[in-house]
């Protein structure tokens, strides 16, 4: 309806006379007959035509430059390559001249695209370069995005670089989508299936080329619609799927009743043949592949009705006609000579152009190098002199600076050196008087667990003599750490490996177990290399303390090892075992689980704590000291048990 106002404007308007035609009017023509491309030709040709006879009536250089270029956009729909590259070639001269910027871009991508199909892929590549950089230019997004499309087709027909093709499209699908434009969408889909399906990815090809066909059947773009159809169809026909074709074909059937396109007739025609021939309908399929065949060739396809002579030359063999069959091999195999011959003909062409090209500008440039050389030979000899002197003046200053620096180099070390000489002996004085002190620790510690048990003698109520044995070895633990710290070169610094076995050995004094703790027990202490400092070890052996004496006393009841004291050899509150027998074991892990953090876990071979008590909530005096010893270490402290064994699992902090 829109076309036919406008053609009744145009004839309304052309009856008063050429004068009273507007601008506004002959560009509505231009686009109106440029959307029409794609599904009218007739039309689309008659109304470019008439705005560019009113351009001409008119002598509107803008609009005659308009009328060039979509004249051009007109013989590359109908397949005409040189006709189109003259126009075009035309309007970008008449563009630059006006600087008439809008449509400098596409040009440029649509004279790249018929170079290549012209055989001269350099060329074209050429165009579609500066295509995309005069979009940037001109800062026009569409034109950018559109042009970024054409070169990644480029890449999938010519090149055969489809991932280079799929990283274009991918930067002008994030332009379009910012645009919000469908119709270029549509394309970007289209490419996209076209270089998935080339890659051999059937799944992402048909994916896109439904998104394809939905974008151009949003607006209403039924040519572009069938393209994208006719995507998907050859998709299914690389993967051989005859039904899906015809699923997809009965899809453009009603659209291709809408255009009069010869070459989309011919591809409807040649799909359809390939799904009967897949079916093994060689009768149907010679009917549509002789159709496909015609219509290509009425179309001046000679590349196309080339492509189809493979399958005809197939239908026919098959069917028997041999001598139909050897006719058509022959048109075939001069066709291929023919195609070969034009193309290597193209290609030296292109070749001679691009050689005698370079060779210009090796002249020109090898003259601009003759002017210049003189010149800058005399500018280089000044140069060279002035920087020697300049180079002279800073190696002498940087010497004197060198020299100056050195001097005060050494003032600074020696007096550094004087001040680390007064350090360290006061550092060895101190580390001195700190063993002392940790000696008298120690040396106090002795004498009041000695105390302890000159008490302990006359003593012989059993509760009063147990804390007393208790408190003994926890002094002696204590003792223990003091004498680890002034003994070693490290002061802050324990390794709780032997710290333990120290330990160990101390509680089997006390205890006066026979043979050595080591000897008698199967000890099992992993974690070699943990050292911890002094604050941290202590609470940690107190709680090993605790941990022993609870298996030594209650863990290995059930054999008797003789005591000196007053303790009779059933005492229940007493550890009896027999010397030199491995019994029973007791086994000590710690581990760095985090930056400052640790895990201890303990286990013995013995029956375990009595299912009543409660490590967390338990009064007993032991279990009580090792809750306050793991508070002040910010930890944490589990007891485990089920019928094959039991174990303390306690998580700590190093002291800081």
């Amino acid at each position: 309806m829109k076309y036919f106002l406008t053609i009744g404007l145009v004839i309304l308007l052309g009856g008063i006379g050429h004068a009273s035609q507007t601008k506004n009017d002959i560009e509505e023509l231009y686009k109106e007959g440029f959307k029409k491309i794609n599904e009218n030709l007739n039309e689309a040709k008659s109304l470019i035509d008439r705005g560019f006879q009113l351009s001409l009536h008119r002598k509107d250089q803008a609009g005659i430059a308009d009328g060039y270029f979509y004249k051009g956009c007109l013989f590359d729909r109908m397949m005409q390559v040189d006709s189109a590259i003259l126009y075009l070639n035309k309007a970008n001269t008449l563009f630059h001249i006006l600087d008439k910027t809008e449509n400098i871009p596409d040009a440029y991508g649509r004279l790249g695209l018929l170079f290549i199909k012209k055989s001269q892929p350099q060329e074209g590549l050429r165009h579609l370069i500066e295509a995309l950089k005069l979009a940037e230019e001109y800062k026009n997004p569409a034109a950018l995005v559109r042009n970024t499309i054409v070169l990644a087709m480029h890449h999938n027909d010519y090149t055969r670089e489809y991932d280079e093709a799929i990283k274009y499209l991918q930067q002008a699908e994030t332009s379009a989508r910012q645009l919000d434009d469908r119709n270029l969408l549509g394309h970007v889909y289209l490419q996209y299936s076209i270089s998935y399906n080339n890659k051999g990815e059937s799944g992402e090809a048909i994916e896109y080329s439904q998104r394809s066909a939905e974008e151009f059947k949003a607006i209403h773009s039924t040519y572009n619609q069938m393209r994208a159809l006719f995507t998907l169809a050859q998709v299914y026909r690389e993967i051989e799927e005859p039904l899906k074709i015809q699923q997809v074909l009965a899809e453009i059937e009603p659209l291709l009743n809408e255009n009069s396109d010869n070459l989309m007739k011919a591809n409807y025609a040649k799909l359809l043949s390939e799904a009967y021939y897949l079916q093994d309908k060689f009768e149907e399929s010679l009917v549509h592949a002789e159709e496909a065949s015609e219509l290509l060739r009425l179309g001046g396809q000679t590349q196309g009705v080339f492509h189809m002579s493979d399958l005809l030359f197939r239908l026919y063999y098959l069917l028997g006609d041999r001598a139909k069959a050897d006719s058509i091999y022959k048109q075939y195999a001069a066709m291929d000579d023919s195609l070969y011959s034009r193309e290597r003909m193209n290609l030296d062409a292109d070749l001679r152009q691009k050689y005698e090209s370079e060779k210009r500008m090796q002249q020109i440039e090898l003259q601009n190098l003759e002017l210049v050389h003189a010149k800058y030979f005399r500018q280089g000899l000044i140069g060279i002199l002035i920087l020697a002197v300049i180079l002279c003046v800073v190696v002498y200053g940087r010497l004197r600076e060198k020299a100056k620096n050195e001097r005060i180099l050494n003032l600074k070390n020696e007096k550094i050196e004087r001040q680390f000489s007064t350090l360290r002996q006061l550092n060895e004085y101190n580390e001195t008087l700190l063993r002392e002190i940790h000696h008298r620790v120690k040396n106090n510690l002795q004498i009041i667990s000695s105390l302890f048990s000159i008490q302990a003698r006359n003593i012989h109520h059993p509760e009063v003599i147990n804390l007393i044995e208790k408190s003994k070895s926890r002094l002696k633990t204590i003792s223990i750490i003091h004498n680890t710290l002034y003994s070693q070169k490290s002061l802050n610094r324990i390794r709780m490996s032997d710290f333990i076995k120290e330990i160990g050995e101390s509680l089997f004094e006390i205890y006066n177990v026979d043979g050595s703790f080591l000897d008698t027990l199967d000890l099992n202490i992993k974690g070699t290399n943990i050292f911890l400092n002094a604050d941290t070890s202590l609470p940690v052996g107190l709680i090993v303390n605790e941990l022993i004496t609870n298996s030594l006393k209650y863990a290995f009841s059930e054999t008797n090892v003789s005591r000196s004291g007053n303790y009779s050899t059933n005492d229940e509150d007493t550890m009896l075992m027999e010397g030199g027998e491995h019994n029973h074991q007791i086994e000590i892990i710690i581990n760095k689980i985090g930056e400052s953090e640790y895990e201890l876990k303990y286990s013995d071979s013995g029956s375990g704590l009595d299912d009543a008590i409660d490590v967390q909530t338990s009064k007993t005096t032991g279990i009580r000291l090792m809750r306050g010893l793991i508070q002040q270490l910010n930890g944490s402290m589990e007891y485990h048990k089920d019928y094959a064994s039991h174990y303390f699992l306690i998580r700590f902090k190093e002291a800081g």
